[in-house]
């Protein structure tokens, strides 16, 4: 359920339904410290990965290279902020020098909102479905937000949602109209490279999940990198329905 401008405000969740959930909510209370900061730093470099292959997408090369090149030099816990360094980097090269990320804002800015919804929903199906608890997050630690995990997770996935209101734009689409809506919403359709060839976003955000399950339980190991979709596929679908 979201609010006039398309932030979510509630979503509904079982309470039981995996049988290994029980140990997973005590796997995430108990996580120390240094592991998550290992694995935040991964989640940042998939993110400044697909940013970086967004910009390419648009033909900013010099941005993505600079985004690329900020990939190596993330650490533990990421301390020296490149999310937010690449933040300054990224968005004035993908949407124009003029634009600033203001959630309360209509425009580009509405379209992001809607489209990040759909993706933090299927985010947060993904991670319930696997037993997790959708509020212990490894970096968002706000006391009022009840999704910290699922906004940790989601952030390698934004990209794709910004590609298509970078589509959208291009379109002259600039409101959240039924058009655009589902547009986006068909983002759930596209289909990502993945380890066994391609995959739909939830599956995808799926093995996403349940490689970080992996890399707490049974030691540290890559988290698998959800990628984005290809030209064809993207341009393709996006055509078809907005």
């Amino acid at each position: 359920i979201c609010s006039k401008n398309f932030l979510p405000t509630s979503m509904l969740f079982p309470i039981s339904g995996n049988a290994f959930q029980s140990r997973r909510f005590r796997m995430q209370s108990e996580m120390p410290l240094s592991r998550k900061k290992q694995l935040w730093a991964r989640v940042v470099k998939e993110k400044l990965k697909n940013q970086a292959s967004a910009l390419q997408r648009v033909g900013e090369e010099s941005s993505a290279k600079r985004l690329n090149q900020m990939i190596r030099r993330v650490r533990s816990g990421d301390p020296d902020n490149f999310e937010a360094q690449a933040a300054r980097a990224y968005w004035p090269a993908l949407m124009g020098k003029e634009f600033r990320r203001r959630q309360e804002e209509p425009g580009a800015n509405g379209l992001l909102n809607y489209g990040y919804t759909i993706i933090r929903s299927c985010m947060a199906r993904a991670i319930v479905g696997a037993g997790l608890h959708p509020t212990l997050g490894i970096r968002h630690m706000g006391p009022t937000n009840p999704m910290c995990l699922v906004d940790d997770f989601m952030e390698p996935y934004r990209p794709i949602c910004d590609l298509a209101t970078n589509f959208l734009l291009a379109k002259n689409i600039r409101e959240v109209d039924r058009g655009a809506k589902k547009a986006l919403a068909n983002m759930t359709l596209l289909e990502l490279p993945s380890i066994g060839g391609s995959s739909t976003l939830f599956n995808a955000m799926t093995d996403f999940v349940l490689s970080f399950i992996e890399s707490v339980e049974k030691g540290p190991k890559f988290l698998i990198s959800p990628g984005l979709p290809s030209k064809i596929s993207f341009s393709g679908l996006m055509q078809s329905d907005a």
